[in-house]
């Protein structure tokens, strides 16, 4: 089970942080500014991470095709 090769993971350790954490409560401050509320604003944020990281996979995964 050990060799077992296992699929990608989503790794969830940024949310740990102080920082990201604070970054988080600012980004729902600003929207409630603008009458967004935090369901919306949420998935405003997922939807920004999630596309945020599927270019960075592109962009980093293009320059490894060449390797063995």
């Amino acid at each position: 089970v050990a060799g077992h090769a296992r699929g990608p993971r989503l790794s969830l350790r940024f949310l740990g942080s102080y920082r990201t954490l604070l970054s988080l409560l600012l980004a729902f401050f600003v929207a409630s500014l603008f009458c967004i509320g935090p369901l919306p604003c949420g998935l405003l944020l997922t939807l920004g991470y999630i596309l945020y990281a599927s270019a960075m996979t592109l962009l980093t995964e293009r320059g490894k095709l060449h390797q063995p």
